[in-house]
């Protein structure tokens, strides 16, 4: 099999660097610049290039050009651009569940090799076209280095969501795919999907 190589680019987002042919001032104009530059760079590694592509992002959009923020748990920022291109994959939006973690299992499988004790499930089924095998999603935040003061959880299925942050009251609910339902009083009905998201071992598929 082909070997596995790994490329990654700076963060688009703070400093703000525009190319140097780039003439942008403002940091919403060297954002946009750099994104720019990044779509190039992507061409030129991709012109010859044959074999599987995955590419994805570790945070959201900046604000300066999106809606979303990093740092924060809500489904618009956990939810970024993650593409897959070569034989076998099945072209076509997905809406499974993938975490970032799921790439090594992924990859090993492709190989017929055992995932062994590594974290993640494959979705090398979905990328086939067929139904994918997570069924949960965990989210994690904390800054500044695992500040306990500062620091949230998310668990999702396919139909709901929560969220709890530290030293902030109450959990937040929401109905996939990112309709907010709290905080407020929660009905009976809410409250045992509350209940039901709490029960789950976010490690079970692990």
């Amino acid at each position: 099999p082909a070997p596995v190589r790994y490329v990654a680019y700076h963060a688009i987002g703070e400093p703000w660097e525009a190319p140097r042919d780039s003439t942008a001032k403002t940091a919403k104009g060297c954002t946009l610049a750099m994104l720019k530059y990044l779509d190039g760079q992507l061409a030129r590694l991709l012109e010859k290039h044959e074999g599987y592509v995955f590419l994805l992002s570790d945070n959201a959009t900046p604000e300066l050009i999106g809606k979303r923020r990093t740092g924060r748990l809500v489904e618009e920022n956990l939810v970024v651009p993650f593409m897959v291109a070569g034989p076998g994959v099945v072209p076509g939006d997905r809406q499974d569940m993938v975490n970032v973690v799921d790439l090594l299992p992924t990859l090993l499988e492709m190989r017929g090799l055992e995932p062994g004790n590594c974290d993640g499930v494959s979705f090398l089924p979905a990328l086939r076209g067929e139904p994918g095998r997570r069924t949960i999603n965990y989210s994690e935040a904390f800054s500044p280095n695992g500040h306990p003061g500062n620091r949230g959880w998310a668990l999702r299925d396919a139909t709901h969501k929560i969220m709890i942050k530290r030293g902030v009251e109450g959990i937040w609910l929401y109905k996939m795919p990112g309709e907010i339902v709290a905080p407020r009083p929660l009905s009976d009905k809410d409250q045992a999907v509350v209940q039901r998201l709490l029960k789950l071992d976010p490690f079970e598929e692990l």
